[in-house]
């Protein structure tokens, strides 16, 4: 029903496009780069462009992008969910980023090396200003890391900068980063799109802390924050005095549509330019839309279950296994998602680079075996619960359903319990998510467990070998043949104990208008990011 019905609020769109538009000649279109797309012949609209161009053909002035939801955190130390890390990217810099070929490259700080094992040192770039006009210094770093180790407004950070022990300025250019051990990773740490994004640590101080630093949020990134309006919509605006190349959009409006169809509605009418979060279901509609192209892009963040390893069913490993194995994940993506999803070889994906191993073999579908594990195991035929919130991951509950019925084939009794909130102390198993925070082995699922909040449920009782074989090596180790070792010893030990079991790794499709005045890559979608800086995305 709730797909039928949103097919007949955008068939509705289109008549009413159909019947207003005019007959004048369409501005220039393009589809974005790098997209796989589905793209209009050329058309023609009537009514006024909603991105124009300047005069000098340099700037755009608007871009309005429409989201299913939005967060009101621009602290990156507390919180990096998708929702608050689109604005993070476009208010904010790190001290180092990796670009599109995988190679890290300077933002905020200019150089950086190894003083010793357990020291890194980075040179700052001079003359980078905040939003507030306070020039970003040493000082400003100490102060984001120690917020950052400290956990003290959340942990969002905390993990994937975990072998900093402590930040020292050595002067107003130059930090020195005293490590726990002799961690080979650092510049991959500090370089990912999750990572520690420098705050003004005076400013921050001035206004109270977290709550009044979200009231009023400032970085040194490319675009500032101009209003928020909490829920509905936030906007920035270009930063002139930003040290690198200056953004090509004068202002950026996120306006939030909670519904499918009122947001695929709004790009289809030309309310806005850009959307995200189309339902696959749905894309036929925009096929033959002659101003709009869709993007169809994986997305580096595993859908999961974790299980309750402590106690009831699920306590048991021989089950765990059993449900593991008798799910069909290709059957998942098949039925559920379109060209983007993919079932990943184990709990790896190619970003990792020197650390992906192609010849892995992962757990196979093989529902006759489960059986015999079912049977091993003890089971007696309890429920076991799934606890899911409808519509926190795009298909869970379709997810849910088909893998219910999976397991019911092989004699486990599982039923779909719906909540409003995932509550950390479940029972059975419940959904999840893990973000790839940076492309290393530690950088995914390492984060999620052993070590987090939920180890007390999922994984009580790891086995001393997801350390002394797997982690202590990954962080330890200066040699990337024994790392990679490591990271196959590590996928191993996690596909016989089972404390979680991944489905696929989803796809998001964006809509954008192709008869706008800009063009742009949406590469970085694929981390879960509206880029609009000035690399990606111009004026035509």
């Amino acid at each position: 029903m709730r797909k039928k019905a949103l097919a007949l609020v955008l068939a509705a769109a289109m008549t009413t496009m159909a019947a207003c538009s005019g007959g004048g000649s369409a501005p220039t279109t393009q589809a974005p780069a790098q997209s796989q797309e589905t793209t209009a012949k050329a058309g023609s609209e009537s009514g006024e462009s909603l991105a124009p161009v300047t005069e000098s053909a340099q700037d755009v002035e608007i871009v309005k992008i429409g989201v299913g939801s939005m967060s009101n955190n621009f602290n990156p130390c507390k919180d990096m969910g998708i929702q608050a890390l689109r604005m993070i990217y476009n208010i904010h810099d790190r001290l180092m980023f990796q670009d599109k070929d995988g190679e890290i490259k300077p933002q905020l700080a200019t150089s950086w090396e190894y003083i010793d094992d357990k020291t890194f040192e980075l040179k700052l770039r001079e003359g980078v200003k905040f939003h507030n006009g306070d020039e970003m210094t040493a000082e400003d770093v100490k102060f984001t890391f120690d917020l950052a180790i400290s956990g003290e407004v959340g942990t969002a950070v905390t993990n994937v900068v975990e072998s900093v022990e402590s930040a020292e300025v050595v002067d107003d250019y130059t930090v020195r980063l005293h490590l726990k051990w002799a961690d080979s990773i650092m510049p991959t740490r500090l370089a990912a799109t999750r990572t520690a994004y420098i705050l003004p640590a005076k400013y921050y101080e001035e206004v109270g802390g977290l709550e009044g630093y979200n009231a009023a949020p400032v970085g040194c990134g490319p675009y500032k924050v101009a209003n928020i309006m909490q829920g509905e919509k936030i906007i920035l605006e270009r930063f002139d005095d930003y040290y690198g190349e200056k953004a090509k959009a004068k202002t950026i409006e996120f306006i939030k549509y909670g519904e499918d169809a009122t947001r695929m509605t709004a790009l289809l009418n030309g309310e806005v330019d850009i959307i995200n979060d189309i339902n696959n279901d749905l894309l036929a509609n925009f096929q033959n839309e002659p101003n709009v192209a869709t993007h169809v892009t994986p997305v580096e963040l595993f859908h999961l279950y974790v299980y309750n390893t402590k106690e009831g069913p699920t306590a048991s490993k021989e089950l765990r296994q059993a449900m593991n194995m008798s799910i069909d994940r290709q059957l998942l993506v098949d039925t559920l998602w379109g060209e983007g999803a993919y079932v990943p070889n184990g709990w790896q994906v190619e970003g990792f680079g020197d650390y992906y191993i192609d010849d892995y073999e992962a757990v196979q579908y093989d529902p006759e075996r489960a059986k015999e594990l079912v049977a091993a195991s003890g089971y007696d035929g309890s429920v076991i619960d799934l606890q899911v919130v409808p519509n926190y991951y795009m298909n869970d509950v379709q997810a849910a359903e088909v893998c219910v019925d999976m397991w019911k084939q092989i004699g486990i009794n599982v039923q779909v319990v719906y909540t409003e909130k995932l509550e950390k102390n479940f029972p059975g198993l419940r959904t999840w998510s893990c973000a790839v925070r940076y492309n290393d082995p530690l950088g995914a699922i390492w984060i999620q467990f052993p070590d987090s909040d939920l180890e007390k449920i999922i994984w009580p009782n790891p086995p001393k070998e997801i350390y002394t074989e797997a982690g202590d090596v990954l962080k330890n180790s200066m040699d990337k043949e024994e790392r990679k070792q490591a990271a196959r010893r590590y996928m191993e030990i996690l596909d016989d104990e089972v404390p979680a079991s991944y489905l696929y790794l989803p796809e998001e499709i964006w809509g954008i208008r192709t008869d706008r005045s800009f063009n742009w890559d949406p590469y970085w979608t694929k981390f879960q990011i509206v880029s609009l800086r000035a690399e990606d995305f111009q004026a035509k």
